[in-house]
């Protein structure tokens, strides 16, 4: 065993060693440098490892809810309190001139240079798919005919 070590090479020295690791089921665990686990007596009843003390975790607040003073709604009137109210017509048509106020209009040469870069932009769109559909109706018809 474990326990029965010899100390010196002359065996006067010889002396059980308490490594922490007797367990005689297990040569594996013979083996082992890690010390044991103390058993729970009854003396030691208040140094129980599930009574010990862990640390709070910092940033998070452990302590009980408080109490409500009234009791939880139920689904109807919470879906009825929750819901949005509907906007009437004159109301959203404030609201959209209100909007259309705060939008940054461009000037009148802003306007004609826009819209002639969108203008060549479509122009030149038009131009590409053109070519590219003729280009593969001539080459259907070459390869099919």
């Amino acid at each position: 065993m474990a326990e029965e070590e010899a100390k010196g090479p002359g065996g006067a020295d010889d002396a059980p060693v308490d490594d922490g690791a007797t367990d005689s089921a297990s040569p594996a665990l013979a083996a082992s440098r890690r010390p044991k686990r103390k058993s729970v007596d009854a003396t030691d009843a208040g140094n129980a490892p599930n009574e010990r003390k862990r640390p709070k975790p910092e940033g998070r607040d452990t302590s009980a809810p408080v109490k409500k003073n009234r009791p939880t709604r139920t689904r109807a009137e919470a879906t009825q309190a929750d819901a949005p109210k509907r906007t009437g017509l004159g109301e959203f048509i404030g609201q959209i001139i209100q909007e259309l106020k705060k939008v940054s209009w461009p000037s009148s040469g802003q306007l004609t240079r826009f819209f002639i870069v969108v203008l060549v932009f479509v122009v030149f769109m038009i131009t590409l798919i053109s070519l590219l559909d003729l280009f593969f109706g001539w080459a259907m018809l070459k390869l099919f005919s």
